[in-house]
């Protein structure tokens, strides 16, 4: 059988239809559209943040230098709260 045919055999249970719909409509909603953008945003302003201050971060005989990447998204200069501050607020509301 051709790949066309086994997706036309293929039975969709009721109960995965309404889980895509829901799904899809949620991700196309304005509200989780915005969300994201807050998100984003938010992102950003904090990678740009630790960025500028990584040096101050990052020691030459740190034996926690190894963890650059989560030190990205939890240095902060005091301008702005690290993202992953942000998001344990985001998640409580």
């Amino acid at each position: 059988m051709r790949k066309e045919e086994q997706g036309m055999n293929k039975v969709n249970y009721p109960f995965w239809v309404i889980v895509n719909k829901e799904i899809a409509d949620h991700v196309r909603s304005w509200r989780f559209i915005i969300l994201i953008g807050i998100i984003v945003l938010t992102c950003m302003g904090s990678l740009y943040t630790a960025l500028t201050n990584i040096s101050g971060a990052i020691k030459p005989n740190d034996p926690d230098s190894s963890f650059l990447f989560l030190k990205l998204f939890t240095v902060s200069d005091g301008t702005l709260p690290s993202f992953v501050l942000f998001i344990n607020f985001l998640s409580l509301c």
